[in-house]
């Protein structure tokens, strides 16, 4: 686990302080809305095994399909900020026709603040912007999912 929040760590220049894992047996297991409440800068979530939809609906609201459906596939990686989650709750959406397992290994950034003090952030914002997005599909603003994370961008 340590090597791969390492190799998450060496390409997004954030720092990650929290990580969770979660199984999904089947798509009869879903999660319902929610939204983090201790307010990470930034959710990095990596999918193995079968695909899965995340969903999402306005603070107060229900699912909304008309905002982005994401498909979640094995390897890929979800990235989402701090705005996507103080104006939306999300939701893993249960899904009968999928047969097999999925495992989420979620990190989490928070502010300076709220990390440890021998925590420190590596690169600046701006230079982390930079390379959230460099040679990666954006998807709606805040969001952002790269399909295979582990394949190389070099």
């Amino acid at each position: 686990m340590f090597e791969l929040k390492q190799l998450l760590e060496e390409r997004t220049g954030r720092v990650f302080t929290q990580c969770a894992c979660n199984l999904y047996p089947d798509g009869e297991t879903g999660i319902g809305l929610h939204h983090d409440k201790r307010h990470p800068l930034l959710v990095a979530s990596i999918s193995f095994g079968a695909v899965r939809t995340m969903g999402f609906a306005p603070k107060g609201g229900r699912l909304d399909k008309s905002l982005p459906m994401v498909p979640l596939a094995s390897g890929s990686l979800l990235l989402f900020t701090d705005a996507v989650n103080e104006k939306f709750k999300h939701a893993i959406v249960e899904d009968k026709s999928v047969r097999g397992p999925r495992i989420s290994v979620t990190f989490r950034q928070f502010a300076a603040d709220k990390q440890p003090k021998s925590v420190k952030q590596k690169t600046p914002v701006a230079a982390q912007q930079k390379l959230l997005t460099d040679g990666l599909t954006p998807a709606p603003t805040g969001i952002l999912l790269v399909p295979d994370c582990g394949k190389s961008t070099d």
